[in-house]
């Protein structure tokens, strides 16, 4: 099992801190979500798309001077591409672009032509949670987006660490009995960081020789809203 749970039990464990307790649950449990941070950053310099995801979804049709927005998967950390899966319209073209630039108003205020082939629409990701679009859709058109996935914070008491691989749990116990012995000034704290390091190394390696995950699959929808 990878659950906090788990994993708090462990920790004390190997700190012998199951009596009376010299850490606290808060200590702990902001040690493992560090540990969780630190493991999911190792995997990333390992293989950069690991935590890639894809969404899928269809943009609705809209008017000038309106834009045209989707909402983003509640997981989302960071977009990488996004492009048209509707048959004739793949040469769609994607530019990134604030949502406050005047070319961005500009494009929201006359509008575009996708259907008569006209096929390029700045985009802007807004506090994560949406993707505004501008000019807006004039026909409904299918997207597939890639981006990366959050790996969100542990909480007490059955938090796993998805989407990391459970087999490398153990490197965030590692980590919360290295913090805890940091904190302690214990003369053990070196053998510990030693430990992760050897941990960190066996984890590129197996990240290294796993193959791909499928990719998953989540739809998203769009909204309209008015200029």
């Amino acid at each position: 099992m990878s659950d906090l749970r788990t994993i708090l039990l462990l920790s004390r464990m190997k700190l012998k801190d199951l009596g009376v307790k010299r850490f606290t649950e808060i200590e702990l449990i902001a040690a493992a979500n560090e540990g969780k941070n630190e493991l999911a950053k190792i995997i990333r310099q390992a293989r950069e798309d690991f935590f890639y995801k894809t969404a899928t979804g269809t943009f609705s049709t809209t008017t000038a001077p309106n834009y045209s927005e989707i909402t983003l998967p509640a997981d989302f950390s960071q977009l990488k591409d996004i492009e048209v899966t509707t048959a004739g319209y793949e040469w769609t073209e994607f530019a990134p672009c604030d949502i406050s630039d005047p070319r961005f108003k500009e494009a929201a205020r006359y509008g575009g032509s996708y259907g008569g082939g006209s096929g390029t629409a700045y985009y802007d990701v807004v506090g994560n949670t949406k993707v505004v679009f501008a000019p807006g859709f004039d026909v409904a058109l299918d997207y597939r987006m890639r981006y990366i996935s959050v790996v969100p914070d542990l909480r007490y008491p059955t938090d796993t660490i998805a989407p990391i691989p459970l087999e490398h749990f153990d490197y965030i116990v590692t980590y919360v009995v290295a913090e805890c012995m940091r904190e302690g000034e214990n003369p053990a704290y070196q053998l510990w960081l030693d430990k992760l390091e050897r941990q960190k190394d066996m984890i590129v390696e197996s990240i290294n020789t796993v193959q791909i995950r499928d990719p998953k699959y989540v739809r998203g929808y769009m909204e309209e809203e008015g200029w």
